[in-house]
């Protein structure tokens, strides 16, 4: 017996197979006339034969949950699916010319668009109440009422839907849909996003075992030792030049931004957001003494970008249980008086009926969605059109608050009184005029504020007759006809029930008790935005969410949304990229995040199939945040760790870090809390000129080129090597290009990229790239040795690795604001010349011991002398100068080690020794304790292994590449396997 994730692959793949078979059967039908070069008609064919399979596997998930009841035996003989899969299996319809299987699904569609009812079935023999969604409705689906399909060709697709191979018994078995979780429906939705119908203009074949692509058939044979002929494939892997073909894209779900959202993901999010919720309305209940089920079926649910309805799915699940058992609490209790379900599907029913919202712009995602809870309560008795009011299509973005509806866009009107008449009557078709009105004006719709003002008063005050006319005048058809086009969502008028009224438990409804979700990820403007916004759509979009109008993306547009949404103490958890908690383009919605909620928790690097970026899922609640709250922060697979909410307050761009463990956590809080300065009090920094690259060479080739360094030479403390570059306007692309700055002397350059940046010393002028940073015009009695030590030390290197590195897992950089934002340790230039020279001439004595010897030992008394507090603990008569200078002694005997060329052993043992003071003075210098200097060596001896491991992958994949270059050039004549 197959495993249900078999079965579901298994069914993944014939979808695809039954997709591509009603395709050919629509165009190969005569009198459809449908020519399939014309791409309209292609595009038609495909959303026609879309719909056409999910109505296929609404009847395969309906009749296996039994909603659609096989019980009857009429139903199951003259009508039922279940009846003609059967057919199908013993061969009855396979003539090619034939449409008997076609008309007989028409009967069934008709049956459950129209009812049992609509054939005067009488209720004695079976009911079916008729569909409430336009899935089987003839005409939102004239294509599928006009066109015909030959019976070989449904029957194919059926069977590949109905039956699967199984490799256990070694035959084909009928698939139960009944053990099938109804999500696995939006993940067959997901799948098909990807094909497009196109036409074959050679013959090709499909190449590859997992991820398939359709090559050209010559290049299929290509590689091939035994060549084939076209025919020899299976007729799924093979097309003819001038045959259609279903290829697999990503522009779908790469425009939209959307992705099918995995399961462990969706739990994690019902539980940061759903759980808390349901034990505080349990709590408020219990205090006041009222039902508990009441305040479960309080709950309001919303997933504002939901696609198929994962997510709304799941909170169904988890609800359904809470209200189940609150059932049994109160009748424990005596509370229930009426009760209305006794079962956990009855309970299923309530909490579809009472709790869940869900919005989406894709009208099939919708469907979908409204069909699969209806299968979800497993009943026979609840009916779609409760759906109808809590499942809706529209673009949740682009809509008006009604508190901004008495505003022309930019002009304030005084008009509450009537609008809060409004409200109270329930006359939201009125509002509805005054929303379109105002949103269309962004669309072009010719409204000017005279106008504006004069169309609000006679809305506002018109009879009923009056307000009929004033419908039909040009600016307000044309504000519907917008409406109609962008799909407007005014979310106070679609769902009142949600903002207006007292909840179960009494108190007045203001938003949404929960929005969780996984928004779309797109950005709208710059060289990745994607086509789906029009000018009118970014210009609406920026005006509303004016925070961020540089290169903002879809995600920041809906959590702004959200929050405007969310109730006050509502939850909302999404799953976003991690950008949002680095980036420094949405450090806006940080800061908001931070100071006017309560952020819980943060969990990066989720997996997340298909998904290239890096994931973030959050969670907050609508409360202003207390001084002392501790955010919960993770990486996946890694420990849990608190973070209280001012060490993220007091990042100068707020960003949200994480951490493997505590150790690390509390040893940046060490480095954080010490006396120190930012860098860039100490110099200045900016980075080296941007030249053409191909232009930086490696010898000189003419006398105008001058000697020039890029990342790659700088190594620690040392320059090795150098490049030519002739510094002239027309070979410079950017950057840096004052010759003063860049040929300043001294200066420290700094590598901007890799998992350890080197740093090295710079007195010759040279100039910079722009692969590195330079510090430069040292101020404040700081020698750029002192600086260079710490740069090149152990500390630094564990600072910008846990803190400051941007794009850790892939291009590990340092942004210039990180790097000018380095707390540097503030020196007490205080100590008299006399004991300061003499203090480090002690200390440049034992150095030389300490070579000798290697015990470190030898330094405590002095260092601790220099650097100990007074009786008050103050750190005023602290000589921290003393080890500034004695820094930079060890730097340039650093410098003056790594220039020579040796590699004798006292050599490597001298740089050793010195490393490890160096260290050591700088563990002192900013009063870390055991067990942070405990987690600075442990991450450095990981970071370490994990590079002896990249160079070793890559000696590896050099090896092979080198091997296969042999064998390419016929210098291999045996493959030698890599083992």
């Amino acid at each position: 017996m197959l495993t249900i994730l078999e079965i579901e692959e298994s069914i993944k793949e014939n979808v695809y197979r039954a997709l591509k078979k009603l395709i050919e059967g629509f165009f190969q039908w005569p009198s459809n006339r449908i020519n399939p070069k014309n791409h309209e008609m292609r595009l038609k064919v495909q959303k026609s034969t879309m719909k056409l399979l999910f109505r296929l596997l609404y009847l395969l998930y309906a009749e296996g949950k039994g909603c659609l009841s096989l019980q009857n035996d009429r139903y199951l003989r003259q009508y039922s699916f279940h009846h003609l899969r059967y057919e199908v299996v013993d061969k009855k319809y396979k003539k090619v010319l034939s449409t008997t299987l076609w008309f007989k699904l028409k009967d069934l569609f008709r049956l459950i668009n129209n009812g049992s009812e609509s054939i005067r079935i009488s209720k004695k023999f079976f009911y079916i109440h008729p569909y409430i969604g336009w899935l089987f409705d003839p005409e939102r689906n004239p294509n599928l009422e006009t066109w015909e399909i030959g019976d070989s060709y449904l029957s194919d697709a059926i069977d590949y839907i109905s039956r699967n191979w199984d490799k256990n018994i070694q035959e084909y078995v009928f698939i139960d849909y009944s053990i099938l979780n109804i999500r696995f429906l939006g993940s067959i939705y997901e799948s098909l996003l990807e094909y497009k119908i196109k036409i074959a203009k050679q013959d090709m074949a499909l190449k590859g075992k997992t991820n398939k692509i359709w090559v050209p058939f010559n290049e299929f044979n290509k590689t091939r030792k035994k060549k084939l002929n076209l025919d020899q494939l299976d007729a799924f892997d093979r097309v003819r030049a001038g045959e259609i073909y279903l290829a697999k894209e990503r522009e779908d779900r790469k425009s939209s931004g959307s992705f099918y959202t995995p399961d462990n993901i969706v739990n994690i999010i019902i539980r940061n957001a759903l759980e808390p919720m349901v034990q505080k309305k349990l709590i408020e209940a219990k205090k006041i003494n009222q039902n508990l089920v009441d305040a479960i079926l309080s709950i309001k649910v919303l997933d504002n970008a939901m696609g198929t309805g994962c997510f709304l799915f799941e909170a169904v699940e988890y609800l359904t249980k809470k209200l189940y058992q609150a059932l049994q609490e109160d009748i424990k209790s005596g509370k229930i008086s009426k009760i209305n379900f006794h079962t956990i599907n009855g309970a299923k029913e309530e909490i579809i009926s009472h709790c869940i919202y869900g919005v989406d712009l894709n009208d099939l995602a919708v469907e979908l969605s409204k069909m699969a809870l209806w299968l979800i309560a497993e009943s026979k008795k609840t009916r779609l059109d409760i759906l109808n009011n809590r499942i809706k299509q529209g673009n949740s973005l682009i809509g008006a608050f009604l508190d901004e509806l008495d505003i022309y866009p930019s002009i304030k009107q005084d008009k509450e009184k009537k609008f809060d008449e409004f409200k109270k009557n329930s006359n939201f078709d009125v509002l509805k005029i005054i929303a379109d009105i105002r949103t269309s004006i962004y669309y072009g719709n010719p409204i000017n504020k005279e106008l504006y003002k004069k169309l609000i008063t006679q809305i506002l005050n018109y009879s009923e007759e009056e307000l009929l006319k004033l419908k039909e005048t040009d600016f307000i058809k044309r504000s519907r006809d917008i409406s109609e086009e962008k799909l407007f969502f005014h979310w106070e008028l679609e769902f009142p029930e949600v903002f207006y009224g007292l909840d179960n438990l009494g108190k007045p409804r203001t938003g949404f008790d929960v929005i969780i979700g996984n928004p779309p990820w797109a950005s709208v403007r710059g060289k990745y935005s994607t086509q789906i916004f029009t000018d009118f759509d970014i210009s609406y979009l920026e005006n509303k969410f004016p925070e961020n109008t540089y290169m903002p993306n879809t995600y920041e547009f809906f959590i702004l949304q959200s929050l405007k949404l969310l109730k006050k103490g509502g939850r909302h958890s999404y799953i976003v990229p991690d950008r949002l908690g680095f980036n420094e383009s949405v450090e806006y919605l940080r800061k908001i995040i931070l100071n006017q909620y309560t952020l819980n928790c943060l969990l990066y690097k989720i997996p997340f199939p298909n998904v290239i970026v890096d994931t973030l899922i959050y969670s907050l609640t609508a409360t202003n945040p207390k001084n002392n709250h501790k955010i919960i922060v993770k990486e996946y697979n890694n420990e849990s760790v608190e973070i209280d909410l001012n060490f993220y307050q007091n990042i100068s761009d707020t960003t949200f870090h994480f951490f493997k463990n505590k150790e690390i956590l509390d040893s940046i809080k060490a480095i954080d809390t010490a006396e120190t300065i930012k860098l860039e009090n100490s110099a200045e920094t900016t980075g080296g000129f941007g030249g053409k690259s191909e232009l930086i060479t490696n010898t000189k080739i003419n006398n105008r080129q001058i000697e020039v360094v890029k990342g790659i030479n700088v190594e620690r403390y040392t320059i090795k090597g150098n490049r030519y570059f002739d510094f002239k306007k027309e070979n410079i692309t950017g950057r840096t290009t004052n010759k003063i700055k860049l040929g300043t002397s001294p200066k420290i350059l700094i590598r901007k990229t890799g998992m350890v940046l080197y740093s090295a010393y710079d007195n010759t002028g040279i100039y910079p790239e722009q692969s590195l940073y330079f510090l430069f015009k040292f101020n404040g009695g700081y020698s750029p040795l002192y600086l260079l030590s710490i740069i090149n030390s152990s500390l630094f290197k564990f600072y910008y690795i846990e803190k400051l590195v941007t794009n850790r897992d892939t291009t590990p950089q340092l942004k210039k604001i990180h790097l000018d934002q380095f707390p540097l340790k503030k020196i007490n230039f205080t100590t008299n010349e006399t004991d300061k020279k003499n203090l480090c001439k002690r200390l440049v004595e034992l150095y030389d011991t300490y070579l000798y010897m290697g015990v470190m030992g030898v330094f405590e008394k002095v260092v601790n002398d220099c650097l100990a507090n007074d009786d008050k603990g103050d750190n005023i008569n602290e000589k921290n100068d003393v080890i500034h200078d004695f820094l930079t002694v060890l730097a340039q005997n650093m410098i003056d080690f790594n220039k020579k060329s040796s590699n004798a052993d006292n050599l490597k043992k001298k740089i050793h020794l010195t490393d490890k003071l160096i260290d050591f003075l700088i563990f002192k210098l900013y009063k870390l304790n055991s067990d942070n200097i405990k987690a600075i060596k442990k991450a450095d001896n990981a970071w370490k292994s994990m590079i002896m491991l990249h160079a070793e992958t890559k000696g590896l994949l050099m090896h092979i590449i080198n091997r296969i270059k042999e064998i390419d050039t016929g210098k291999g004549k045996e493959f030698m396997k890599i083992g």
